[in-house]
């Protein structure tokens, strides 16, 4: 099922309009040094759980890809959009104090940001 930012059912087509809309997907984008950290409404519940969780926050990982993003390191996914703000705060806290962690090995990585 598709779902708006309210929690609402939409129909595909209603999903694809929002999804081409940057500003309607991107909740939240920061770098910090070579890190990104973002949310973002994905408007769908693909693991069907029963739990409605339709946001997402990734770290994503250098190098940047011609500026589009960069390999996806972690995603994590949230029920409200302010759930994926409070925990991309979180993590852009995070990488800026002195708990910073090891970018991984981006040859392997094949995952990219959604964002």
């Amino acid at each position: 099922m598709y779902y708006d930012r309210a929690g609402s059912v939409i129909s595909e087509d209603t999903w694809k309009t929002r999804w081409a809309d940057h500003e309607y997907r991107m909740v939240a984008r920061t770098d910090v040094g070579d890190w990104t950290v973002a949310a973002w409404w994905a408007g769908i519940d693909d693991l069907d759980h029963g739990r409605f969780q339709v946001f997402r926050t990734a770290l994503l990982v250098p190098p940047r890809q011609a500026g589009y993003g960069s390999p996806l390191l972690q995603e994590w996914r949230h029920p409200t959009e302010e759930a994926a703000l409070a925990h991309h705060d979180q993590l852009v806290a995070r990488l800026r104090s002195d708990d910073v962690p090891t970018p991984a090995n981006t040859d392997a990585a094949s995952h990219h940001c959604h964002c």
